[in-house]
């Protein structure tokens, strides 16, 4: 056993994996909530904060990658990925939280699912409700937020996509892929692409209910309007790279056209009017339809 009563044969079977980019203020209890004697491999986007100092205080033996600049999520991870030699990694949102049944009972559902490529949790968002994350992808999971009844879940469940807040891959189903993460992401999208790319290769993913953890959803950077409109930049731009890698150009095409003249329309009006804080997040979506464009 381990010194916090993690028996040994889990605690070679994983390496945990943290992205950063200015996380200083949660990546600390991030750490604090891994299991010790866990390898644990940070990699940092050229955070300008004490993410770095601060994770190697709280978590001395934490193999630390420093980014010249910031990469991006599915790039990073990637990195990461190239130097696990464990069966599993676990991927932990830096704002997320591990508790003390994760990953036991995440291994154990993996040990026992040997076509399945990827585990995760019931990710328990900050006001207690369950993360959104199940059977629905994107934007289909933003119209059942308040209407899915999580309750009901009982037992292993196969499913389409699961939160890339937490989520456990078995490191031989990727074995043949030049990069686990597809590195044209850089911000959203990226866990349901790698779990529609699992399933079209005959891989299960598999959430497993009675496993939790908790999310400071949006919290993993320090929040500013610019952080905001960054993300809303690459929320865009992700989606549509996303709706042509798995629906087509046609119907990519359609979307980056539509979505074009309604945020540009909106972009003028909000101007007009000298809504700034409106104008700036419509104009941030722009940038992630030319973004797109732009490759």
């Amino acid at each position: 056993m381990t010194s916090n009563g993690l028996p040994n044969n889990i605690a070679a079977k994983v390496t945990v994996i943290l992205v950063t980019y200015n996380s200083a203020h949660v990546v600390g209890d991030a750490l604090r909530s891994v299991p010790a004697g866990l390898p644990v491999i940070l990699v940092d986007n050229a955070s300008i904060d004490h993410t770095c100092e601060v994770a190697a205080a709280v978590l001395p033996h934490t193999r630390i990658i420093r980014n010249q600049t910031n990469l991006g999520f599915a790039r990073a991870n990637n990195i990461a990925l190239e130097h696990t030699d464990t069966p599993y990694a676990l991927l932990l949102n830096p704002d997320a939280r591990l508790q003390d049944d994760t990953l036991p009972t995440l291994i154990a559902a993996a040990d026992d699912y040997q076509d399945g490529a990827i585990f995760a949790p019931l990710v328990i968002e900050s006001k207690g409700r369950p993360r959104p994350a199940f059977r629905f992808l994107m934007p289909a999971r933003i119209k059942v937020r308040d209407t899915f009844d999580y309750t009901t879940l009982s037992g292993h469940t196969c499913t389409e996509f699961v939160s890339g807040a937490v989520m456990l891959l078995r490191m031989a189903a990727f074995a043949d892929r030049p990069h686990i993460f597809d590195p044209k992401i850089f911000l959203y999208f990226d866990d349901e692409d790698i779990c529609l790319d699992s399933r079209r290769r005959g891989y299960s993913v598999i959430l497993v209910p009675e496993s939790t953890a908790s999310h400071l959803a949006g919290m993993s950077t320090t929040p500013s309007k610019k952080v905001a409109y960054t993300k809303e930049r690459y929320r865009i731009a992700s989606y549509l790279y996303f709706t042509q890698k798995y629906k087509g150009r046609r119907s990519s095409y359609f979307k980056t056209t539509k979505m074009l003249f309604r945020f540009v329309g909106s972009s003028l009006g909000y101007l007009v009017t000298l809504q700034k804080d409106k104008f700036m997040q419509s104009a941030s979506r722009v940038a992630g339809i030319f973004t797109y464009i732009l490759g």
